[in-house]
């Protein structure tokens, strides 16, 4: 009985790289500028909110 390998050589291609496999990589296009912006954006409406409730 042939080994694994045998089989698998025949399958699988051993001059591929690791840039020939198609990998989903959503954060690619993430803007971390724009990330930024709104998080900080969020931190100062919720220390208005703070300030604001604790004045009336």
């Amino acid at each position: 009985m042939p080994a694994r390998w045998q089989f698998l050589n025949q399958i699988f291609d051993d001059a591929a790289t690791i840039f020939d496999i198609a990998v989903e990589t959503p954060h690619k296009r993430l803007d971390l500028v724009t990330l930024h912006n709104e998080a900080a954006n969020d931190l100062q409406q919720m220390v208005k909110l703070v300030f604001c409730t604790r004045n009336t």
